[in-house]
């Protein structure tokens, strides 16, 4: 390798199918890692134990969401175009973490306060150790996806899963505060794989000229910046749709149903994302870099797309949505939990609008008019909101499955409808 900028020479589609030969050990390992990560809690953990899990987890994501999303956004959106950003990026990345630890210090102390009945110091600190390595994890994930060196990223993610499902297998065997244990060695299997992947970010600047850097660091992350911010907000907001619900559903149910809710819904949304993150790891840096500014070929191909992902993903998700509650019956996971597998469907179809609205939206990131995420996920989660306080206190979990999905049906119709119009 001389350099980092090389031109590609295959054709669209040709590059695609190559990128998704690289991509697929990594994504692969990605969904069958969290199956199984699931499956091991649902298995070790009270549903109670689940809900507090439910609880810090879903923190510690949208806490990432806002404070590194823009930063992720704009390095899949400008390293494809200009791969000598890299050394701004390695920079900016490492910067924003040691900023949100520093939030960290002042979260605990006023979380501790505020739910110290929830809540215990260690659970707390373990997962703001999770937050700050695993946000970081992903942000080198997501430049080295930027500059397509997909046999990294696919070896990282495969090293990361397993070292988690290795270490819990072993550890839950010896240590009856599983849950204490659960948030260790999710934060601490981070660790080797962030030292691997800087080692493999730095050897790949050396090949980096500086010279070809037409903006300053201040310019570029102004620029990520201005881009990133709405789209990290929409995400936000997004994840707020998707488990925000558990907050609200906090004041209104005990922690053994927020554990049953949240197993379920986390499961079916956890399998649809990583299945649509087959279309979306691989196509967003290719177009950015073949077709930044040609949007309207751009167009065409996501509708394209759309159609793949209607009539053969749509199909394959309702089969598992059938099929998978009959496997924990199997497995003999506890009944508070099996009794309650319908609610897989509502998760599954959550998943299965929101990787649509994506698909649809592309349009909208090539444009730079990103502002309408925001708008359509705030009205998707205004929505569900209303939809936990009418129909919960009559319908329980149903109520809460049935919000949730109408919030993500509002969100798909509102950038289906404006992608027509505009």
């Amino acid at each position: 390798m001389t350099s980092l900028y090389t031109k590609p020479h295959l054709s669209f589609n040709k590059l695609i199918l190559s990128d998704f030969y690289r991509l697929f050990p990594g994504i692969l390992s990605e969904l069958l890692g969290g199956f199984i990560l699931s499956t091991l809690l649902v298995k070790y953990l009270s549903p109670e134990s689940m809900g507090i899990y439910t609880l810090l987890w879903i923190a510690q994501t949208q806490i990432s969401a806002l404070s590194t999303g823009w930063l992720l956004n704009s390095i899949i959106r400008f390293l494809p175009e200009n791969p000598y950003y890299l050394r701004y990026f390695i920079n900016i990345s490492l910067s924003t973490i040691i900023l949100l630890g520093f939030m960290c210090l002042v979260i605990i102390p006023i979380t501790l306060i505020l739910l110290r009945d929830y809540f215990q110091f260690n659970y707390l600190f373990w997962t703001a150790l999770l937050l700050c390595l695993s946000s970081l994890y992903q942000l080198f994930q997501g430049i080295l996806r930027g500059l397509f060196n997909q046999v990294i990223y696919s070896t990282n993610a495969f090293f990361l899963i397993s070292i988690k499902l290795i270490l819990l297998v072993i550890l839950f065997q010896f240590f009856n505060n599983r849950l204490k244990i659960t948030f260790i060695i999710l934060a601490l299997s981070h660790l080797p794989l962030i030292i691997w992947q800087y080692y493999n970010l730095i050897k790949l600047s050396y090949y980096n000229n500086i010279n070809n850097i037409s903006i300053t660091k201040r310019t570029l992350i102004n620029k990520s910046f201005n881009y990133g911010i709405p789209l990290s907000l929409s995400y936000f907001i997004i994840l707020f749709l998707q488990s925000g619900d558990r907050y609200i559903l906090s004041a209104l149910l005990s922690l053994k149903d927020i554990g049953i809710y949240s197993f379920w819904m986390s499961i079916g949304l956890q399998i649809s994302r990583s299945l649509y993150g087959f279309i979306f790891m691989i196509i967003n840096p290719r177009l950015f870099q073949i077709y930044h500014t040609k949007p309207s070929k751009t167009n065409s191909y996501v509708r394209f797309m759309s159609l793949i992902y209607i009539f053969i993903l749509g199909p394959f998700l309702l089969l598992i949505s059938f099929c998978l509650p009959y496997f924990y019956e199997y497995i003999k996971a506890d009944i508070q939990y099996t009794s309650h597998s319908h609610l897989l469907l509502f998760s599954i179809g959550m998943g299965f609008f929101s990787g649509l609205a994506q698909l649809l939206g592309k349009r909208f990131e090539f444009e730079k008019d990103t502002l309408i995420f925001v708008f359509a996920s705030l009205v998707g989660v205004i929505v569900m909101v209303f939809g936990i306080f009418f129909l919960v206190p009559s319908f329980g979990l149903n109520g809460a499955g049935v919000s949730s999905l109408m919030g993500f049906v509002i969100y798909f119709l509102i950038i289906f409808f404006t992608s027509i119009i505009k």
